[in-house]
């Protein structure tokens, strides 16, 4: 069996002693380092061929415990170079084949980039590659961990830091020497847990590190396996329906009452794969959709000569077209006389501000109302003003006029949904009770709006809706972005995918042919799917647990699924989720929640680890002897 890395470290090139106080374990390293255990080896570049360190008042480089380079004050260059390292520092450079102590001066860090690190560096040559160890004490490691998995300046509550720093500690002990054969214990991402150093530290995290120095999670006389994520979307998950193996009494799925806001679905079997504006056009019986379906054919002027007269009529006046042509141009003198055009545009906008080609093209009266339209968004500012106009575009362009000049959509607050039936209050506070049979539904996520066939809402959307006879025609619901601030918390989700995308998503994490669907198969007690079939042309492949969110490349498995189609294949695929990981053991987001309402560290602790006991390590080890 190969040797561990970090013995070879203390028999070549370090001291072991103990100190008074417990006891306590002291190694030192080459210049007279000594740093106390637990001693953590956190792999901070990988599989590097060159890298660049610095200090922030110089620095010494030892090889085979000698001192080669003394108090270098700028940056050190190192790059593999035929199997050993090519050291280079200022103009002086030296070739070793080994591994390489990089040790700072007293009271100084070491440095990547702008990044500053408590303890020392060990440059590990692999022959084909380096790795960059920092080796510290845990506790210095803790202080560059919980800024970043829990920041003080977002989540200021000492207890919730405190119940952080252990279950981070205890992650750490627990899954020490896991990549021992790379020379270090645990990375430095989220993959491990977030390390970014000195530089990032702060006096409350720190405080909260110092707090409980050395303390620890144990289930029955053994480190119990802290796993936490960032928000578990209101319940926590089981670890063995998460993680293969890993069966832990203390890791159940719970509720989590301070990340558990309450969502509510519509669904709807009146499904349009269309804009908003032709949804608009159909739901006033504008158009029929039977033409919408072969929208890409050139209106005739026939059909646009209807469509504009039963305009007239909607808006109250009896005018009837003849057009030779359907383009932009042919149709702003209908849109003067339905919506007063020209004067608008001359209230509007500024002699400057219209550009002379129109001017020149189309005179002062045409090019005033070319330029409102394109301001106003009613046509893009490179539209082709003399091009045919196919079916759909000339409907969308009527309806955005129409909208632009009545109101047409109603906004509104969420308030409960009660079978099909939507409560919602308008601006001044009234409530409002609408049917929702047969809704069209439209979701707008970052400014972008998609067709669905279900919306959730929560009461923090923004909700806007076309009615008619106190059932809603339209329902559009704008969501906010992600956010885990306790201020703005709103932990949920979508993911958007067109089916290649999706595709080249699942390739990543394995191979398949041309995909045709994926289907939950089985959820946890939390919601999260914990087995994903996917579906490609030729087979099934079965994805399990933590897995599917690599598979898929969502924030959580919290999830549920909105397909459009386009004939009998998937056109896009939307993702709904919620929470952000993986939904085992403690939740950061409730962590924050409880501490909020006065709980302590340890109530935190075993609310989210039920069982287990906080222990010093140190009185732990000792029991195992």
């Amino acid at each position: 069996m190969r040797k561990s890395i970090f013995l070879i470290f203390v028999v070549l090139s370090s001291l072991v002693y103990f100190t008074s106080c417990k006891q306590r374990i002291r190694i030192v390293y080459p210049g007279g380092v000594n740093i106390e255990s637990p001693v953590l080896r956190v792999g901070l570049e990988t599989g590097k061929t060159k890298l660049k360190v610095s200090s922030t008042a110089g620095l010494k480089v030892y090889f085979n415990g000698q001192k080669v380079f003394d108090n270098v004050q700028g940056v050190v260059e190192f790059t593999l170079n035929n199997g050993a390292i090519k050291v280079l520092c200022g103009k002086d450079s030296q070739i070793l084949k080994g591994n390489i102590f990089l040790i700072p001066q007293k009271n100084s860090f070491l440095k990547i980039g702008e990044n500053e690190y408590r303890g020392i560096f060990f440059l590990l040559n692999r022959e084909n590659y380096l790795n960059l160890i920092n080796i510290l004490n845990i506790e210095d490691y803790l202080k560059g961990v919980l800024p970043y998995e829990l920041s003080p300046s977002t989540y200021g509550e000492i207890e919730a830091l405190k119940a952080q720093a252990i279950a981070a500690r205890t992650y750490a002990l627990y899954t020490l020497k896991k990549f021992d054969s790379e020379g270090f214990d645990i990375c430095a991402t989220k993959a491990c847990q977030v390390y970014e150093g000195a530089s990032g530290e702060m006096p409350l995290s720190n405080k909260a590190v110092e707090e409980t120095r050395g303390k620890v999670l144990t289930y029955e006389g053994k480190l119990a396996a802290a796993l936490y994520s960032a928000s578990c979307g209101g319940f926590t998950e089981y670890s063995n329906k998460m993680f293969k193996g890993m069966n832990f009494p203390y890791l159940i799925g719970q509720p989590c009452e301070y990340d558990s806001l309450k969502w509510y679905w519509v669904y709807s079997d009146n499904f349009k794969p269309y804009s908003l504006e032709i949804d608009f056009a159909i739901a006033i019986n504008l158009v029929d959709e039977f033409d919408v379906r072969r929208g890409h054919k050139k209106v005739s002027t026939e059909k646009a000569a209807k469509i504009l007269k039963k305009i007239s009529l909607l808006v109250g006046k009896e005018e009837t077209f003849f057009l030779n042509k359907i383009n932009i141009i042919s149709l702003l003198e209908p849109f003067d006389e339905l919506f007063s055009l020209y004067n608008k545009a001359k209230e509007l906008l500024k002699p400057f501000e219209i550009p002379k080609s129109f001017t020149i093209k189309y005179g002062k009266r045409k090019s005033y109302m070319i330029q409102y339209l394109i301001k106003n968004g009613i046509i893009a500012g490179n539209e082709r003003l003399s091009y045919p106009l196919n079916f759909n575009h000339f409907v969308e362009i009527v309806s955005k006029m129409m909208m632009k000049n009545f109101k047409v959509f109603e906004e509104a607050k969420f308030v409960s949904l009660v079978g099909k039936t939507l409560n919602f209050k308008d601006k001044t506070g009234k409530d409002i009770m609408l049917n929702a049979e047969s809704t069209i539904l439209l979701r707008k996520i970052n400014g972008k709006i998609y067709p669905a066939h279900m919306v959730y809402l929560t009461g923090k959307e923004k909700v806007k809706y076309f009615s008619s006879k106190q059932n809603i025609k339209i329902l559009l619901v704008e969501y906010p972005k992600f956010s885990l601030k306790p201020d703005n918390l709103y932990p949920f989700w979508h993911k958007i995918y067109s089916l290649k995308e999706l595709e080249k998503t699942i390739r990543v994490f394995t191979p398949i042919a041309r995909l045709h669907d994926i289907v939950p198969l089985e959820r946890g007690i939390s919601g999260r799917v914990i087995k994903l079939e996917i579906q490609d042309e030729n087979r099934s492949k079965f994805v399990y647990g933590f897995q599917i969110n690599q598979a898929l490349g969502l924030r959580d498995t919290l999830f549920f699924i909105d397909r459009e189609f386009e004939g009998d294949n998937i056109k896009r695929i939307t993702f709904i989720g919620r929470g952000y990981g993986h939904g085992v053991g403690m939740c950061q987001v409730g962590a924050y929640g409880m501490a909020l309402k006065g709980k302590k560290y340890k109530e935190i602790l075993s609310y989210y680890y039920p069982g287990t006991t906080i222990m010093d390590y140190f009185d732990l080890e000792k029991k195992k002897k």
